[in-house]
């Protein structure tokens, strides 16, 4: 883990991430028989909740969007929307328009009503540098609604082929409308957005679980479990200390005190920091994810011969 102050669009190194996104996911792919290229599932530092693919079939999803969603079966979902895309070859067929329009301006307007959803400076997590802006705006553009419609078509054979139910990416639509509304933009003007959630995709979702058998199919609690702690990390690393403050209200949330953990070490308080680390190792001895963290926070702190040991552990 690298820290770097003020910098957007980094990709995310981090096994307790990627292990969760894959663990969720390969019902999914195996349902597809897809093979997405190397890395696969892409984490991009970005606080504006959004997931796309790119030209090279790489599937993107954003700290911000992991952070928004409520549950594991909406993360899948959108995922497997995102897969549908890729069998139905939407972005082979939106390059060419894509280069014939130059949508600056459009993009740029996008980018600014997506963000106002979650805005909030922070430094951020990363291990390498990351995709230009260029290529993040470039899949931001509008996506037909007839693509959409297809996709999401698609993403529920997967999910009912998977045994997972549909409940998470509705869940997921509504959230999103109702938050775009409370900011002031309306359900009929949401179509500027690279993906519209308007309320005939929750339509289709809602007449899809008339015949599904899995509507009651959810993740186990121990996933629930590696979800929200995979929240709490992100949350860690891409908010304030005050945010997770406020967030993270019950001192004795195991989650809370990961993200705060990782939060006060930030902000530069090495002892309240490892008190809160230590209680989630001594409560979770046996999992590696919270050694790490442990080591990563000695480290920022220059105990390098102490943080190793955690490290090997």
């Amino acid at each position: 883990f690298f820290f770097i102050k003020n910098t957007a669009n980094a990709i995310v190194v981090d096994y307790e991430i990627e292990n969760f996104l894959k663990e969720i996911t390969n019902p999914i792919l195996s349902a597809s028989k897809i093979n997405l290229q190397y890395p696969g599932f892409v984490v991009l530092v970005d606080k504006t909740p959004n997931a796309f693919v790119d030209p090279l079939n790489r599937v993107f999803v954003t700290t911000g969007f992991i952070s928004f969603v409520n549950s594991p079966e909406g993360i899948t979902g959108v995922l497997a929307h995102e897969i549908g895309h890729i069998e139905a070859r939407h972005i082979d067929k939106r390059v060419s328009k894509l280069n014939e329009k130059k949508l600056a301006a459009s993009i740029t307007n996008i980018l600014s009503l997506s963000a106002s959803i979650l805005s909030n400076n922070s430094d951020v997590f990363i291990a390498s540098n990351v995709t230009s802006n260029e290529i993040i705006k470039s899949n931001l553009s509008n996506y037909s609604k007839d693509q959409e419609r297809e996709a999401d078509i698609i993403a529920l054979g997967y999910l009912e082929e998977s045994k997972i139910s549909t409940q998470g990416l509705e869940d997921l639509l509504k959230k999103m409308i109702f938050l775009s509304e409370k900011t002031g933009i309306k359900e009929n003007e949401i179509n500027i957005f690279s993906h519209p959630y308007k309320t005939e995709r929750i339509h289709l979702i809602n007449k899809f679980q008339e015949t599904s058998k899995y509507n009651n199919s959810f993740f186990s609690d121990e996933t629930v479990k590696k979800f929200k702690f995979v929240q709490a990390k992100i949350n860690g690393y891409t908010l304030s200390l005050k945010d997770n403050q406020s967030i993270y209200k019950d001192p004795s949330s195991n989650f809370g005190k990961y993200a705060l953990s990782i939060s006060y070490a930030k902000e530069g308080y090495l002892h309240e920091s490892i008190n809160l680390i230590n209680e989630i190792i001594t409560i979770y001895p046996n999992n590696p994810y919270f050694y790490e963290t442990k080591g990563e926070i000695l480290i920022s702190f220059g105990y390098s011969d102490e943080a190793n040991k955690f490290f090997r552990k």
